[in-house]
């Protein structure tokens, strides 16, 4: 059954059923993030005097308005000694003061980030390793630092596995801008206890990929379950007018029935191609995406009757309040009548997944909808890239947007759940339902998990259409 929306969506404690301000681990405080402050810049202390880095100096993360040594509330990222990594700087610590060298042999700031693409997506993705590239060699070096995974603020050794292999900053945000904190105490600085990551998805927002670089989970890259995570939406290659209703003839007779399968469909086509989704009758979950081993995956369908748009996305006013709230029942006015009748299919609520006939417990209710029935105007269709590879993918989230904030939030509605293909299907195991530019469904194997979409999917690209301008313009640093 479909559920309205609510951000984050996987909180890690819910909020609080009390009159009282916001605080840290509240599951409703969204992780917005502000400047550290100044330009940041890394720095090491050099033990040995001898000018040069060394594998077991300490690093840290600073401000460059920093007095040549080691300040309160810098950052510790690699070889911390007794300390914590990540950890913060305090005046009673006792390397507060110590002198500080920024030549690694040159100055290094968060523009020299950049990752190995373990999967070739160019995009920072699940299972990709970020370092501080020392040598500006664009390859894994010996003494650059790790960033991400489980050997954050280790440095690379000649034995390393990835030593050599070619590094990445395709994708993320240019220049020196790359730190964001998350004002825990809400003071309005930065201070002892505020959380730093180094924000390399949406600016100012907390979300997936970004990585935790203050804590003790210092280098864990953010996932959608946790609680930092802000559900920050975008096309993310899909224009929002690009997704089409379509619906699969069971009977061959040329006309819709009631209980034939209905899929909401990401790209042009007249087959069920990967990564569309089920939303009424489905063949499996209701709201998953079709993957490459799917029984219904590349049978032919047919335009969804009257072609509605994003206009015909309307509700009941189940309260009579005028306005799309709790308990309020999302429709897809098919026929543009105005009210719930034949055809018209449900997204929300105990019937979501249905389709409205003579009997159906909606049959005759007026339905609101065109320009003014939204917060934000007629509704969108937007993505939560839950990879963070920039692209609509397999697992990613969708939701019609009512609010306008580009951002999930209460009474948006998610219409595509994510997930996973389950069993992996074929030799593409991890990969069902991505786009291969594979053209004739007829000619893929059975267990293959592919998409027969090349058109479509090669205008989609790498990083077309991020997040909403809405978003940038609110939260934008």
């Amino acid at each position: 059954m479909f559920a309205i929306a609510l951000i984050p969506a996987y909180p890690a404690a819910a909020a609080p059923n009390t009159m009282d301000a916001l605080a840290l681990g509240d599951g409703d405080v969204t992780h917005t993030l502000g400047a550290f402050g100044e330009s940041t810049r890394f720095v090491f202390v050099d033990d040995d005097t001898d000018g040069i880095f060394d594998s077991s100096e300490a690093v840290y993360l600073q401000r460059i308005s920093g007095p040549g040594r080691v300040g309160g509330l810098d950052v510790r990222v690699a070889n911390p000694g007794s300390f914590s990594l990540g950890s913060q700087v305090r005046g009673s610590d006792g390397d507060f003061g110590n002198t500080v060298d920024a030549t690694f042999p040159r100055a290094l700031t968060t523009a020299d980030l950049a990752y190995f693409d373990a999967d070739g997506d160019a995009a920072f993705s699940p299972g990709d390793t970020m370092f501080l590239d020392v040598n500006d060699s664009d390859t894994v070096a010996v003494n650059d630092i790790i960033l991400s995974g489980s050997d954050a603020g280790t440095l690379v050794t000649s034995s390393h596995s990835l030593l050599n292999n070619a590094l990445l900053r395709h994708g993320l945000p240019s220049g020196d801008t790359l730190v964001g904190v998350f004002d825990a105490d809400g003071d309005g600085v930065y201070t002892l206890g505020d959380q730093v990551f180094f924000d390399l998805r949406v600016p100012g927002l907390a979300t997936v990929q970004d990585l935790r670089a203050s804590g003790s989970g210092f280098g864990h890259a953010l996932a959608d379950v946790d609680a930092e995570t802000v559900y920050a939406l975008g096309a993310y290659g899909v224009a929002p007018s690009a997704w089409n209703l379509v619906y699969v003839d069971g009977d061959g007779d040329g006309a819709f029935d009631s209980d034939e399968a209905v899929y909401l469909k990401w790209s042009s086509g007249s087959s069920v191609y990967g990564l569309d989704l089920r939303i009424a009758n489905p063949a499996s979950t209701l709201g998953s995406q079709v993957c490459g081993g799917d029984a219904d995956f590349g049978i032919g369908a047919l335009p969804y009757p009257g072609a509605p748009t994003l206009a015909d996305f309307d509700y009941a006013d189940m309260n009579g309040d005028a306005a799309f709230d709790t308990g309020d029942v999302l429709v897809v006015d098919a026929d543009g009548s105005g009210t719930a009748s034949a055809d018209d299919i449900v997204l929300s609520g105990d019937d979501a997944g249905t389709v409205v006939t003579e009997g159906h417990a909606l049959h005759g209710t007026v339905l609101w909808g065109g320009s003014g029935a939204y917060p934000s105007g007629f509704p969108t269709l937007l993505v939560f890239d839950g990879d963070g590879d920039g692209t609509y993918s397999l697992g990613d989230r969708v939701y019609l947007e009512t609010n306008g904030h580009g951002l999930a939030t209460v009474q948006d509605v998610r219409l595509g759940l994510g997930g996973s293909c389950s069993p992996p299907c074929g030799p593409n195991d991890g990969d069902c339902g991505d786009p291969e530019p594979l053209v004739d469904p007829d000619a893929l194997l059975p267990d293959t998990c592919q998409t027969p979409d090349a058109t479509v999917f090669g205008a989609v690209g790498a990083f077309v259409g991020s997040v909403m301008d809405a978003v940038l313009g609110l939260f934008g640093r």
